[in-house]
Order: structure tokens, then sequence, then C-alpha cells
């Protein structure tokens, strides 16, 4: 069946054909005037998907499913981005007998921050015969400046459009400034003005609630085949008070960005406790637990504002190291297995809200790699995807990272990708970390710079695990911002709500490192 054609009023710059598979309907790069939000569904069908659909306010995809639409990526105004949930309750309008959810939480704007029900106020109106099509009424013309509607010919594709009134003047209180950049050019801005604090270590918290096999199953894996106890990315579905109050500890402290609590969370890692089948949810509660949190404090602290990088880990494999001495051959991952395993991971993590993605804890350049390919497939058309955060770790005093590269090398392994920042973190203390941070600030001019190490040494006398206090680890990392190496700071392993405390008064008037992004 040929593909119809839907035009536009005047105000429409241009339109592209509808597909019109499997009942369902598909619309893309559609120019409209005003304030209007348009939706396409055909009554027989399972749902629609209408992209790039492009207002004054409004711009990017929508998507419908089983009668309810989801707007899941818009533009407002010259570059607000947002990126819906599922289950919000945000902007709820209807149209006839489906519903749109309009969720505006994570407009990258200057602050990143939830706005509410920004787009609370809807006009829908007219309903649906029984054959399933749309009613007159239910097309809902409207004519003058906001005047955008599909012409008569699309009449028997059951067109419904609702109506979002938005005013610039909410957005503009909110945000004040930057609304013709994008993600990045918004973060670099803070970037460039002051030094951005990471938050600390989860496992260091994790331990201090001492939980159990029963707290770490909870009701949802009460039944499940093996033991469970250790893995803390599964107490965002299990136990996600504890996660929501150590995000919350740092977020008090003076953190600028939480990661998710999913350092391992892919299909790989969970392999060991037999929970793969749980990878996409659990990435995606992450992601949402953090997002609320950041929206509570930047509504708390609004010249303040809070993001959420969204963690993928190293794995507990490696793809160029034999894992057997008797055969260097051997590999127990592939290429491929690792980039289906983190593009599941990315989906779930954007599904739930992140600000950024931040590959971490890079001991092997091939794991990182297929974690950047992952990355740049699933926003391969996007036109204004997530900032990247690329960190790798030192494993020894020689420099090197565990699959033998030097510092400069894996930065030239991973430029590629154009990330937002590179970095190092976890394996060592900050002293031993402190000459490989100063050659990479001057082999990288072109990004930002990060640094997040454990608190010095593992020593299991210790409370933490870790030798440093929050003095001597904030005092460290003073001495690297005073020397203009640094963009972002933050902790590892052993460090704690106390540690980041101390690094936001030790940086607080330190100018940043200076990039030529």
């Amino acid at each position: 069946m040929a593909a119809p054609q839907f035009e536009t009023s005047s105000y429409c710059a241009r339109s592209r054909r509808v597909a019109n598979r499997a009942g369902m309907m598909q619309l893309g790069d559609v120019r409209c005037g005003s304030l209007l939000l348009k939706m396409l569904y055909n009554g027989a069908g399972d749902g629609c998907h209408v992209n790039h659909v492009t207002t004054d306010l409004i711009y990017k995809t929508i998507t419908a499913r089983n009668s309810d639409c989801q707007l899941k990526n818009s533009t407002l105004g010259s570059g607000y981005l947002t990126q819906s949930n599922a289950n919000s309750t945000d902007g709820l309008a209807r149209i006839a007998s489906m519903s749109i959810t309009v969720e505006t939480s994570l407009l990258p704007s200057f602050g990143f921050g939830n706005i509410g029900n920004l787009t609370s106020r809807s006009r829908v109106s007219g309903g649906r015969n029984e054959n399933g099509s749309f009613t007159d009424d239910a097309l809902d013309r409207r004519t003058g400046k906001s005047g955008n509607e599909l012409d008569d010919a699309t009449r028997d594709a059951a067109v419904a459009r609702a109506a979002t009134e938005i005013t610039r003047e909410k957005i503009i209180a909110r945000y004040r400034k930057g609304t013709s950049m994008n993600r990045r050019q918004r973060i670099s801005e803070l970037l460039r003005d002051h030094i951005l604090i990471l938050d600390g270590g989860m496992g260091t918290m994790v331990q201090r609630y001492k939980l159990g096999e029963d707290d770490y199953r909870g009701h949802l894996c009460r039944d499940h085949v093996c033991d469970v106890k250790g893995n803390n990315d599964l107490l965002v579905l299990t136990k996600p008070e504890v996660i929501r109050e150590i995000h919350n500890q740092y977020l008090e402290a003076g953190a600028d960005i939480i990661e998710t609590n999913t350092f391992n969370g892919t299909s790989i890692a969970m392999a060991d406790y037999k929970l793969e089948h749980m990878v996409r949810a659990l990435n995606r509660e992450a992601a949402k637990l953090a997002r609320e949190c950041c929206a509570e404090w930047s509504k708390k602290t609004p010249n303040k504002p809070r993001f959420v990088a969204g963690a993928l880990g190293p794995t507990n494999r490696t793809a160029s190291i034999s894992p057997d001495v008797n055969d260097a051959s051997k590999r127990n991952v592939s290429f491929d297995e690792l980039v289906v395993a983190y593009t599941e991971q990315i989906e779930g993590l954007m599904e739930g809200g992140v600000d950024l993605i931040l590959v971490e804890t890079i001991f092997d350049t091939l794991n990182a790699k297929a974690a950047l390919f992952a990355y740049s497939s699933v926003f391969e058309n996007e036109i204004d995807p997530p900032p990247l955060m690329i960190s790798g770790t030192i494993t020894d005093a020689s420099g090197r990272t565990l699959s033998g590269q030097t510092v400069a090398a894996f930065w030239n392994s991973v430029r590629h990708a154009r990330p937002l920042s590179v970095g190092i973190n976890c394996a060592l203390g900050a002293v031993a970390m402190r000459p490989h941070i100063e050659e990479l600030a001057k082999i990288a001019p072109e990004t930002f710079i990060s640094v997040y190490p454990n608190a010095g040494l593992p020593n299991p006398l210790s409370e933490t695990g870790y030798d440093e206090t929050p003095e001597m680890t904030s005092g460290f990392l003073k001495e690297f911002a005073q020397s203009g190496l640094v963009n972002i700071v933050g902790g590892c392993c052993g460090t704690t709500p106390a540690h980041i405390g101390a690094m936001v008064e030790a940086v607080a008037k330190i100018a940043p490192r200076r990039a030529t992004v």
C-alpha cells in the first residue's frame, strides 16, 4: 500500500510522507507555527509515531502505543529538549479516547531541572465514531495566529490534535538564558564558570546500612533462584529508599552531578545473579530515582542546578585480555556482546531520564569502545544527545590501564567520541593520580577534565575501607584546582558525603581549568 501524503496548512514549512504499515502511522519532519502539538492517529491501528514535529515551543518525537500517546523527545523554544516518562501525570491531555502524556522534567536548559506541570493547560475536543474514526469535532480546527491544521485530505486517517498552551514567560522566568544552546553548550557554560562537583562512592554508603539477603531480595526477588546480596544495583528496585537517601545526602553536601546506581547495570554483569531480564527496568528506575532527587534539589537551590549522569561501568569481563593464562587467545566476551549490553543499558537510562552519559572506570579500552559505539548508535539521529563523559582508571604505579595503555594512548583511543569531559577515577588515590591528570590536562585541551579518586588506598580496618579523611582528599583536589588542572571533581570508593562537602568548600573560589571547547 502506498504511503499517503500529508499536507499541512500554510503555517507548515514542509512535511514528509506518512508510512502506514500494520496499522501504524509515521510522520516525519513537519514544521508548524506557534504553540500547537500535532498528533496523527489511525483508529484501527496500534498507534502512531510523529517524528521531528516542530513548533515554536514543541519539537521532536511523539510516540503512541496502545492508544497512549507519549511525548518522548520534545524541544521547547529554540533548543529546549524534554524526554518523557511513560507513567508521568504531568501535562495530561485527552484527545477523544486517546491520552497524551507530556512530561517536561528533563529540560536540558540552563538548569536541566524539573519544571513541573509546565504543560498542564491543554485544550481538546471531540470524540470517536463507533467505527473508531474521529468525529469532525475531534479535529478541533483552529485559525489565526496559532492556526495549524492538517487539511481535509487527512480526515480519512482520523487526525487529532491537542493544543497545549505553553508560555515563554514560564521558561524564561525559570532558566533566564541559553534558549538557543543545546545540552552540551549549556553545561559547558557552567563548566567554564566554575568547577562542578560529582558525587562520591555508592558502595561505601550502601555498606553503612548493613543490608542482608532479605533486604536485597525484597518482595520482587523473594523467590529468586540464587543469592543476590551484594548486588547494589538491584536496590533501586528492591530497596529504593536507601538509594534515594544516599542521593539526597550527596546533593545536600553540594554535588552538582549525581550518578545513577547502575555501575553493574548490564546484562553481562547481571548474569552473575541471573537477573539479565531485569536490566532495562533497573536502569530506567535508577535514572528516575536520581532524576526525582535532582529535581527536588534544583527547586531548593535554583541557582545551583543538579544533573543526573547515567553510569556505565566496565562490566566484569574484558574484551582484550584472556581470562586464561594458558591461552592468550581466549576471550570471555566479544565486542558485539558488549555493544548489545551497553545499548540496552543506555536505552533504559534514557527512558528514566538522564542529563549525561558517563562511561567510567575504564580498565580495558576495548570495552569502552563498545560503550562508545553503543552511545553513537543510540543517538545517531539525535540533534541534541546527552553529553558524553569518559573516565579511565590507572591500575598501578606504571601509569597504565589494565589493558596496558598509557594516559596518552587512552585519550587518543577515545577522543574521536568528542566527549564533554575525560578524566581518571578510582584505583589510585589523588596523590598517585596527580601526574596522570596533569598529562591529560595538557594533551586534551579540547575537552574538560574530571577527576574523582578513591579516598586513598584500601584499608580494611578503616570505617570506610580507605584511609583518607575528607580534609585530606579535598586538600589534594584543591591543589589540582589551584594548578589549573580540573573542571569536575568528586569521589570514588571510600568517599562519603562528608568528603564531597569538603570538596565543595575547597574549590568554591578557584577558577576552573580553561578548555578550548
